[in-house]
C-alpha cells in the first residue's frame, strides 16, 4: 500500500513537498531542512517577538515567516488565506477547521485560561500547512518570558508532552498539558538571553 502524501497544492510531483524551494519531496532530507532552518532562525525569532509591545495572531504569523521562509514560498500565510474551508488531522486528533483558526487562537488568551489551557487552544488552531509546532512553541516562549517565566524545555519527557498534547486538544478545558509543564516552569527576568527551545530536538 502507497503512502498518501499531503497534497494540497495538488503538484508534489512537478514541485515537491508543500512546494519547497528545494523542491524535495517528503522524507528524512525535507525534516532535516525543517530542523536547519528553525535552528538557523530561532533566536532572531525570539528577539523579534520579544521587541513587540503586545503578542497577537499576526506576530504569530510572522513568526512562522521568519523561521520558515527559506524552505517554504507560503510560510506566514495560515490555511484560511491558502485554503479556506479546509480541515486537517493526525491520526486521531482533528484540528481547527480553517475557518475558525483565528477564533481557536484567540481562545488561547481567555482570562481564565491556564497556562496548558493557552497553549492547547494554540495547538488546536494548528494555522499552517507545516511546521506548526515550532512556530507555535517559539511564539508561546516568549508569551511565557514576557510574564517572567521561562519553560526548561530540554527536560521536558517528549512522549509525555506529545500524549498531553493529545489529551488536551480532545478535552481544551482539561489540565492535562498544565499536569506536564508544571514541574519545569521556572521564574525569570525579561531578558533576551538564549531560550532553552534552541537545545531541544523536535
Amino acid at each position: 500500500m502507497s503512502e498518501v502524501i499531503f497534497d494540497p497544492f495538488g503538484d508534489y510531483k512537478q514541485r515537491g513537498y508543500l512546494r519547497n524551494t528545494h523542491q524535495r519531496p517528503l522524507g528524512k532530507e525535507i525534516k532535516k531542512l525543517e530542523a536547519y532552518f528553525f535552528y538557523k532562525n530561532i533566536q532572531i525569532a525570539l528577539d523579534e517577538l520579544m521587541g513587540l509591545d503586545e503578542l497577537d495572531y499576526a506576530s504569530l504569523l510572522a513568526t512562522h515567516r521568519r523561521l520558515f521562509e527559506e524552505l517554504y514560498p507560503w510560510a506566514g500565510q495560515d490555511r484560511y488565506q491558502l485554503f479556506p474551508g479546509s480541515v486537517v488531522w493526525k491520526q486521531q486528533t482533528v484540528f481547527a477547521p480553517s475557518n475558525y483558526i483565528e477564533r481557536a487562537f484567540e481562545l488561547g488568551w481567555k482570562s481564565s485560561s491556564t497556562l496548558g489551557q493557552t497553549l492547547g487552544h494554540w495547538l488546536y488552531a494548528h494555522p499552517f500547512l507545516e511546521g506548526n509546532g515550532r512556530a507555535i512553541f517559539t511564539f508561546f516562549d516568549v508569551y511565557l518570558s514576557k510574564q517572567h517565566q521561562e519553560l526548561a524545555w530540554n527536560e521536558l519527557d517528549k512522549s509525555s508532552f506529545l500524549r498531553a498534547i493529545d489529551d488536551q486538544i480532545q478535552n481544551p478545558e482539561g489540565t492535562a498539558l498544565d499536569q506536564v509543564l508544571q514541574p519545569y516552569l521556572r521564574q525569570k527576568g525579561i531578558s533576551h538571553t538564549p531560550s532553552g527551545l534552541t537545545k531541544i530536538q523536535f
